[in-house]
């Protein structure tokens, strides 16, 4: 993962949620805090990318809509 690149690459989230989620935590470290998942849709027959901007701990907050924190972040 040391050549990990956020605009590229993705991290196929298959297999053990751990290493899934250790996966995307070394990622987001990596890249600062930018991930794109993919995940398979039974409906669409394909996998489509989810992005994941986990941010510093402090950054948390401002980048959760509205019905998770309560609050508005301008994002609306």
């Amino acid at each position: 993962m040391v050549d990990f690149n956020a605009g590229e690459d993705h991290i196929l989230a298959v297999g053990d949620p751990i290493a899934i989620a250790a996966a995307v935590m070394v990622a987001s470290k990596i890249s600062g805090g930018d991930v794109t998942v993919l995940k398979f849709d039974r409906q669409e027959n394909a996998y489509q990318p989810y992005r994941i901007f986990l941010g510093s701990p402090g950054d948390v907050d401002s980048n959760l809509p509205r019905d998770l924190t309560g609050e508005p972040n301008g994002r609306d």
